[in-house]
């Protein structure tokens, strides 16, 4: 089975477990576990209007686009990361709370995208071209 019907699977089966349980995901070997944001209604709140974050938030979409992200109601600085359809990050960005207004666009259609307070990847030593792979709890 080549890797990209392997991940697609995972995907699959981590979506249909967890139903708005925490997930577990490896980026690099380092775990963190993070709630999936895998709707519309999801997606659009986001991360907003929180004061902490244990974790972070998984973007899942439908279909491969360059995904707009904002800071609008956010009251953590974070950093994220799109993710192509393989599992490869092919970004990081940094996201401020000043800059609610700013969108943060991937380079490429993404398929993912991980928000992680700011600087969590720098700190765990993750960068672009990583891996992140997923399991079920």
């Amino acid at each position: 089975m080549n890797r990209l019907v392997s991940f697609t699977i995972l995907i699959i089966i981590l979506l249909l477990a967890c139903n708005n349980k925490k997930s577990l995901i490896y980026i690099g070997g380092m775990p963190i576990m993070v709630e999936i944001a895998d709707t519309p209604d999801k997606r659009s709140k986001g991360l907003s209007n929180r004061k902490r974050i244990d974790g972070g938030m998984l973007f899942v979409f439908e279909k491969d686009d360059r995904y707009p992200f904002c800071m609008r109601d956010t009251y953590i600085p974070l950093s994220i990361a799109f993710i192509d359809r393989q599992g490869v990050i092919v970004s990081i960005q940094d996201m401020d709370i000043q800059y609610k207004n700013r969108l943060y666009f991937p380079p490429v259609p993404i398929l993912y995208a991980l928000e992680v307070e700011m600087g969590w990847f720098e700190q765990n030593g993750i960068k672009v071209g990583d891996r992140v792979k997923m399991s079920t709890l």
